[in-house]
């Protein structure tokens, strides 16, 4: 493969990868606008833009070379924190829908989503991605990761890939299910409905084809960096993408739904998209009405991140 097809090549990925920034730079300015810097939303934009700018420094550090890969250790960390990057935007979201679902009270409560046992569960699976990479990538820079070292690592993403994969699906469903079970079922409620079964299953399916590419290119052994690059980088953006458009902004005006929580109660907040919220606080409800908390798909305004 010629210099220039590689230069070409890099160059396009280069370019996506700046969209994807700008877009994360409007949503997280108009999340400002909002007042949400400390939400969860504005933690998983952050994380998302992060992940593109060490793809986007990796692309430009390489445009000059002849084929893609790795020579230092600066180049190596920018690649292997891309992926820590984009583990924890999706790690947020999830263990945000994981406590909103099992502890509705709570948060309606502290008026935060995530609580202490969430927040020490965040630090514990954070700390392990952190310290993968670190020990990786520092093996690699220094000529290390040889043998064994990169079958691991393999090993170690399609596992994460795989525990993102299932935890999704399987409290998409949850969610899906108790939305259902609300006793009010709006035309805008079904929409939420319509548009969570649509990104848990497209989530679903891309992280398991994603998984599928990782077992064809380590059995097939394929040789061609930039082919490999090139699925890789593909795979990353559509998942990058998809957690910025769960992390959206919520509109400026939201419409009520309410949900039945697993206490018999029931969840109030604003249908904005799925994984946003509106105000944690009810509105025009009765006296006896049980308190109102935000929907489990909805991550809240005013929620610390960590």
């Amino acid at each position: 493969m010629s210099p220039e097809y590689d230069a070409r090549w890099i160059g396009v990925f280069a370019s996506l990868y700046m969209i994807l920034i700008v877009i994360n730079i409007i949503q997280l300015f108009h999340l400002y606008r909002l007042k949400m810097l400390k939400s969860i939303k504005s933690a998983t934009h952050f994380m998302t833009f992060t992940y593109c700018i060490l793809r986007f420094t990796y692309l430009a550090w390489q445009i000059n070379l002849t084929q893609l890969e790795v020579v230092d250790i600066e180049q190596s960390f920018l690649l292997g924190f891309g992926f820590y990057s984009i583990f924890t935007a999706y790690l947020f979201v999830l263990l945000a829908w994981v406590s909103a679902y099992h502890n509705a009270q709570k948060i309606n409560v502290q008026r935060q989503v995530y609580l202490r046992r969430t927040k020490i569960i965040f630090i514990i699976v954070d700390a392990v991605f952190i310290l993968v990479e670190v020990i990786y990538r520092s093996a690699e820079a220094s000529g290390l990761a040889e043998g064994s070292y990169p079958l691991l690592y393999y090993f170690y993403l399609v596992a994460v890939t795989l525990f993102f994969s299932v935890g999704y699906l399987v409290y998409g469903i949850l969610i899906t299910r108790r939305l259902r079970s609300a006793s009010f079922m709006s035309p805008d409620h079904l929409h939420r409905l319509r548009s969570l079964t649509r990104i848990t299953m497209a989530i679903c399916v891309v992280l398991l084809v994603t998984i599928v590419a990782i077992i064809i290119i380590v059995l097939i052994d394929y040789k061609n960096m930039m082919f490999q690059t090139a699925i890789q980088f593909t795979l990353e953006m559509i998942i990058c993408s998809l957690i910025m458009y769960v992390a959206r902004p919520p509109q400026e005006h939201h419409s009520k739904i309410v949900v039945p929580s697993s206490s018999g109660g029931s969840f109030g907040g604003s249908a904005g998209s799925v994984g946003s919220t509106g105000s944690t606080h009810s509105h025009d409800n009765d006296n006896d009405s049980p308190p109102q908390t935000p929907p489990p798909v909805e991550l809240d305004e005013t929620t610390t991140t960590v």
